[in-house]
């Protein structure tokens, strides 16, 4: 279940941080919404 969305990871990319797994685009800066990439 993803942290941002809390809809089911099927496959694909995704990630793993603070306890809990993520799309890449609901992994998102709490202060100006911005989604947070990889290389950053």
């Amino acid at each position: 279940i993803c942290g941002g969305c809390h809809h089911e990871i099927f496959s694909g990319r995704y990630l793993s941080c603070m306890g809990a797994f993520w799309h890449p685009q609901c992994f998102r800066c709490h202060a100006c919404g911005e989604p947070i990439t990889e290389s950053e």
